[in-house]
């Protein structure tokens, strides 16, 4: 029988209410086998142009891959796969997009 747990989908704001989810997301992984996905949202706002925010967004995304890459070493080191993905936009619509893609 196929594992329920065959793609997780673990989003990301970086606070310490993180540390909770993304342990017992590892230990299904190990149990599962299961591909995870990393994913940070990246908030835009509104009524700003892309050239308004384009280098603070350029740094928000460099600062969220290192991150990322960061809290993704414990899985590989179980060999799991794992994917990063930043998006930008609002969190809820995003993840559920994210979430519908997979």
């Amino acid at each position: 029988m196929p594992s329920l747990f065959q793609n997780i989908l673990i989003p990301l704001d970086f606070t310490e209410k993180n540390e909770a989810a993304i342990d017992v997301c590892l230990e299904l992984a190990r149990q599962n086998r299961s591909r995870l996905t990393l994913m940070h949202v990246i908030e835009t706002i509104d009524g700003l142009t892309d050239d308004d925010v384009q280098d603070l967004f350029d740094k928000l995304e460099a600062s969220a891959q290192t991150k990322l890459e960061m809290i993704a070493k414990p899985f590989k080191a179980e060999n799991l796969e794992v994917e990063i993905e930043i998006a930008f936009g609002k969190r809820g619509p995003e993840i559920v997009r994210n979430a519908i893609a997979r």
